[in-house]
């Protein structure tokens, strides 16, 4: 069994050019944590994740490289954080991508599975030599694909 049998073949993915604000929308219309990036060659360019809209909300000082370690103190409302993210909604999000570990559509299920349980939520599963995106695997995916096996 690879990545292919245990991926789904059609996910929600963003254009480089899209906007913050596009992609809560998405995020929030199906409840995703990470959503992968493309460019106009459907080649994987990273993932905009909800983190990157929790980043997007916080203060600067909060989110800096050497920022707070306690933020505690910080005393910000919702309607500031709101704001905040407002502010930033036409970004585009390839401002804001992480590059996570990819997997390829011939890699093994154990492999899969191993980066699934070592806490990525979800794995773009990428070809190996145009690097376009062909799908998404998430543990959801495993877990319905596994419950639905027959014996």
């Amino acid at each position: 069994m690879t990545a292919r049998n245990l991926m789904n073949p059609n996910p929600v993915t963003l254009r480089l050019t899209d906007t913050v604000a596009a992609a809560a929308e998405h995020i929030i219309k199906e409840h995703l944590r990470h959503i992968p990036v493309v460019d106009d060659q459907g080649r994987y360019a990273g993932t905009f994740s909800i983190y990157s809209l929790l980043q997007l909300a916080l203060p600067k000082a909060v989110t800096m490289k050497e920022g707070l370690s306690n933020a505690g103190f910080v005393n910000e409302e919702t309607p500031e954080l709101a704001r905040r993210l407002r502010e930033r909604s036409n970004e585009v999000v390839a401002n804001w991508l992480s590059k996570d570990p990819v997997l390829h559509p011939d890699s093994s299920a154990m492999d899969a599975l191993l980066l699934l349980l070592q806490g990525h939520v979800s794995v773009p599963v990428v070809e190996k030599t145009t690097q376009r995106l062909v799908g998404m695997m998430s543990s959801w995916n495993v877990i319905e694909k596994l419950t639905a096996e027959k014996p």
